[in-house]
């Protein structure tokens, strides 16, 4: 699973296998508060949501967390 940021893109006749960094990845089981630490750090935009078998299955973003502190759903369940 990769990322591709607006930075990347500004690579003429690269393929998506060129440009794209390693995703930060969480299983759907891990607490959403655990996923704050990730997207805090500074580096981190979203997080991959994947199952064993390393397929998609979601992408959960700042926006996403921020949306959640908002209705207090993260604070709630604490990690």
């Amino acid at each position: 699973i990769g990322v591709i940021t607006w930075p990347d893109l500004d690579k003429p006749g690269a393929t998506a296998a060129q440009i794209m960094s390693p995703a930060d990845t969480a299983q759907p089981q891990t607490p959403a508060a655990a996923l704050l630490a990730q997207l805090a750090n500074g580096r981190s935009h979203e997080i991959m949501i994947v199952d064993d078998n390393a397929r998609l299955r979601g992408i959960v973003t700042q926006t996403d967390i921020i949306a959640s502190l908002m209705t207090g759903a993260v604070l709630h369940h604490p990690a």
